[in-house]
């Protein structure tokens, strides 16, 4: 079966029901329900069974039922991956699946197989993001050069359309001859001495091994651990946090009413610095307007971030606390944006980016549309070398923070050489990032929107870039050390490679996105 071919048979089922899941326990499994991304076709078999001709021509004709889904369903917009399909993978579009016996299931299994099976088994209730978490380990221990990916809705329950929240981990390194334990980008993270954490087993987070710590030295960018009791950190391991964290971002609140209630300034101080009242100093992230029962959000400039007077209950005060985190996050990625540097990663790459129909989106001309669509392509310009990752972030105009590499959630793989699509259909087709205007944000005027190329030397899973702001003291950084603390925020292999030894380099295009009507006076 072709790639092109269960692309199709998985949009046809998904538009039966949106709770499908598809197993892929085999060899260069990684975008097999998408099209194949390398140009050529190479038939595996004899020739005389599977000529290429006839390869090609299933190729097509699955491209055409592709084309054909597109047309009758034009509701069923969706980018670079079927949202609602799970895809479990053996390993990436370039590795070999192996198989080896499994003492558990008594015969010899794939790799993948034999760690997904135990793990449904001994945990079923949990999600597709903690089953990841939790089986790449073991499988990459068995064999370095196979990395399992699970795709799509992560967030859902096995097997289901339930959804739980990931909650938010600090990553942890252990000195493999010491013992000593720490966490990098503590001045990212605001840790300071003192503070204790909760450190927990990535294969059974919140289980019984789970130690206490205490942050007892700060030096050198890294919080340095002493475990309660003296135990012994098992590698492998999270912090969780008990305070929440809070950004050094200030946002100004402005009451024309009276005092501001307590409930909302301290939501607010959970994430940010908080300023009452008085004349704008400038600087601030967003202000807080309150009037009579109800308040309203405003951008840096002054910008309404939602039409209506929302109020001042409970459920209003968390709204406003996530919204404010949410314009943390989009605003310290933006800042690493403007500062991109090269660092020392050895591969020139490229992030290139037109409208479809032609124009070149650049600094120089940098209107777009709502309704219009991006073409985004990543290249790795080196003759030879290793692969390179890349991850594509959406800034967008109302702070959200898109990943939109869904189909590759670890970067998309670039070998040297190589320039990759995002959003290629079977057949090769492009058709563009369609350009939106979220539905409560007022539409009087154009507003900036980013996207932020972050390529790295291996596999790196971004997405939980979307869910935290952070704050930064001391000494200024290069935007490669910043972007690594982030990094080392986020989800990443356990063992293998010293975290501290990634290296990555930005590349970043901001344009003003116009939503037409009375707002168009470009």
């Amino acid at each position: 079966m072709l790639a092109e071919e269960l692309s199709v048979l998985q949009w046809r089922l998904s538009l039966r029901t949106t709770n499908v899941t598809t197993i892929l326990d085999c060899c260069f499994s990684g975008r097999m329900s998408r099209d194949w991304p390398q140009a050529g076709l190479k038939a595996r078999a004899r020739t005389g069974k599977w000529p290429s001709s006839g390869i090609e021509a299933r190729r097509q004709a699955a491209a055409e039922d592709f084309r054909r889904l597109r047309a009758a369903h034009p509701g069923s917009e969706w980018y670079d991956a079927n949202p609602h399909a799970v895809r479990v993978l053996a390993c990436s579009q370039s590795q070999l699946a192996h198989e080896r016996h499994s003492p558990r299931l008594g015969r010899v299994h794939g790799l993948l197989t034999a760690a997904l099976v135990a793990e449904l088994a001994d945990t079923p209730h949990t999600t597709w993001h903690d089953v990841a978490d939790r089986i790449r380990p073991g499988v990459l221990n068995l064999n370095p050069s196979q990395r399992p990916e699970i795709e799509g809705p992560v967030e859902r329950v096995v097997f289901t359309e339930d959804t739980e929240a990931a909650s938010p981990t600090l990553p942890v390194s252990v000195d493999l001859l010491t013992g000593q334990a720490r966490v990098d980008g503590a001045f990212l993270h605001g840790l300071e001495r003192g503070e204790r954490l909760l450190l927990v087993p990535v294969e059974r987070v919140g289980g019984a091994e789970a130690v206490r710590a205490t942050v007892n030295v700060v030096s050198g960018g890294s919080a340095y651990l002493v475990v309660e009791g003296g135990a012994e950190v098992p590698p492998g391991v999270v912090a969780r946090r008990v305070e929440p964290r809070r950004s050094k971002q200030v946002v100004r609140v402005d009451s024309l009413s009276g005092p501001p209630p307590v409930d909302l300034m301290t939501a607010l101080a959970d994430v940010v610095e908080v300023h009452q009242g008085g004349t704008a100093c400038g600087g601030e992230l967003a202000t807080v307007v309150l009037t009579d029962g109800g308040y309203r959000l405003e951008d840096a400039a002054g910008r309404a971030l939602h039409a209506d007077r929302r109020a001042v209950d409970s459920l209003g005060v968390d709204r406003l606390r996530r919204e404010v985190g949410h314009l943390v996050t989009a605003a310290r990625l933006r800042d690493l944006s403007l500062r991109a540097d090269d660092g020392d990663f050895d591969a020139p790459v490229e992030l290139a980016v037109t409208v479809v129909g032609g124009r070149s989106l650049s600094a120089e001309n940098p209107v777009v549309h709502v309704g219009e669509r991006l073409r985004i392509r990543v290249r790795n310009g080196a003759a030879n070398g290793k692969p390179v990752y890349a991850n594509v972030v959406d800034l967008g105009v109302g702070g959200r923070v898109t990943i939109l590499n869904s189909t590759e959630p670890s970067g998309v793989e670039l070998r040297a050489g190589v320039t990759r699509p995002l959003g290629a259909e079977p057949g090769g087709h492009e058709p563009g990032l369609p350009l939106t205007w979220p539905r409560d944000l007022p539409a009087g005027s154009a507003r900036f929107e980013t996207l932020l190329a972050v390529f790295s030397d291996s596999p790196q899973d971004l997405r939980g870039l979307t869910q935290d702001g952070v704050g930064h003291r001391g000494r200024p950084r290069s935007a490669s050390e910043e972007l690594a603390d982030i990094l080392r925020s986020g989800r990443r292999d356990v063992g293998g490679v010293d975290p501290a030894a990634v290296r990555f380099l930005i590349r970043n295009l901001t344009f003003s996105l116009c939503p037409g009507g009375d707002a168009c006076a470009h």
